[in-house]
């Protein structure tokens, strides 16, 4: 049997999976994966005295900008999140991302309260929150998933255990194969490849199918070969 594992290059620990998998709600993925934040309380440090700190060079603020802050305020500072270079490349190319924000596409199915019930997060300031929800919308369109294929994601993660068995892996992987050689008969292999080469554009994606075991169920491998089979017709897999 193949082990359909190395489809997302994940770890093989079953407790490194648990471990992870407890730290976040059921359906969402956690936002480590997106966003290297700390995840105790900030610690508080002394600030270095007045006349040990580097002189900061002074920006020259526009009239405009001056008048945009009296009226609304300072503009919150949004912290970036690290994006490979491949993936910054192919979004700029994509033109439909003007049209179509993943911001608006997205906000149903990954909607702001998105970690609400994640004692975690609570420990993640709102804007490193913000930050890494609005990535994940990104990567939805990167995948060009639909709306329903993000619900059914949820879904699949819902039903799966806290900490799934060795055997329960092992019986998600068989299933896989077999839908795959169903679906694809003859090109089942090229399906695989396809679906192993769609995940390593992002090692992000492979972080998030490896929460809970989601990258072992036979449906998630269904779907991300389905996905992948899209984006070579598209052109975004060579």
């Amino acid at each position: 049997m193949t082990n359909l594992n190395t489809l997302y290059d994940a770890p093989s620990s079953v407790a490194a999976r648990a471990s992870e998998a407890q730290a976040a709600p059921q359906g969402s993925a956690p936002l480590s994966t997106l966003y290297d934040a700390p995840t105790g309380p900030v610690q508080q440090t002394q600030a270095a005295p007045p006349s040990a700190r580097a002189p900061q060079p002074q920006v020259e603020r526009t009239s405009d900008e001056r008048a945009q802050e009296a009226f609304y305020g300072k503009p919150e500072e949004v912290p970036a999140v690290e994006v490979p270079e491949n993936i910054k490349a192919m979004r700029e190319a994509d033109g439909l991302r003007a049209l179509y924000s993943p911001q608006g596409s997205y906000a149903s199915v990954l909607p702001d309260d998105l970690w609400a019930g994640d004692e975690t997060a609570k420990a993640i300031p709102e804007p490193v929150q913000r930050a890494a929800l609005a990535e994940l919308r990104e990567m939805a369109a990167d995948l060009s998933m639909s709306n329903d294929d993000v619900r059914a994601l949820q879904s699949i993660a819902r039903q799966i255990p806290e900490a799934p068995s060795d055997a329960d892996r092992i019986v998600w992987r068989e299933q896989a194969v077999t839908r795959l050689n169903e679906t694809y008969g003859n090109g089942a292999a090229q399906a695989f490849r396809d679906a192993r080469a769609f995940i390593a554009q992002d090692p992000r994606r492979a972080k998030i199918l490896d929460n809970k075991g989601l990258g072992d169920h036979p449906d998630t491998v269904l779907m991300v070969a389905r996905l992948a089979r899209q984006a070579r017709m598209q052109g975004k897999l060579k």
